[in-house]
């Protein structure tokens, strides 16, 4: 009976591992864990500019969101997704994120996504009024780069990063 109990326990760790292993993302994203992460636009002159709205709007068409950060780790990840790049325009540079400030509502940060804001735990500048959360990742801009920093969210950046879950080949195929 023991011996039957343990074989169907490390069957299903089996299943589990294989479903992890599964997991793949669309050709373009980026894999890190369960999550696949795009990296929109470019900092060439004649790269188009995108609102937050319109950058979310992409995001969701490609069945994800703007990006929504959950830990140092992530951020790091991300900041290395960006990596740095000096275009001599620090609005180029600059990342939209899925984090904003919501001052018509709730006068509180949200994730575009609908996840918690779990990891941000700096104050906001309830000023800007409505604004977003960018990834400012170069020196000549930012001395401590790679930062978050605040913009308004009618503001046109020419990159962004989507976020969405990974898809598992076995049944999504």
């Amino acid at each position: 009976m023991l011996s039957k109990v343990l074989f169907l326990f490390l069957l299903l760790i089996l299943e589990s591992f294989v479903a992890v292993l599964c997991l793949k993302c669309e050709f373009e994203w980026t894999q890190r864990g369960s999550s696949c992460y795009l990296l929109q636009g470019d900092l060439s002159d004649s790269a188009p500019l995108f609102t937050f709205t319109e950058a979310e709007a992409d995001c969701v068409q490609r069945k994800g969101h703007l990006v929504s950060v959950h830990s140092k780790v992530e951020q790091d990840f991300l900041t290395d997704l960006v990596k740095r790049k000096e275009s001599g325009d620090c609005a180029k540079e600059n990342v939209w994120t899925g984090l904003w400030y919501d001052e018509a509502k709730e006068k509180a940060l949200l994730l575009v996504n609908g996840s918690p804001v779990d990891f941000w735990r700096n104050k906001v500048d309830d000023s800007f009024g409505a604004s977003a959360l960018v990834i400012q990742n170069s020196l000549k801009c930012s001395p401590v780069a790679p930062i978050f920093i605040q913009i308004d969210i009618s503001a046109k950046l020419s990159r962004y990063i989507c976020k969405k879950t990974a898809i598992n080949e076995i049944q999504d195929y």
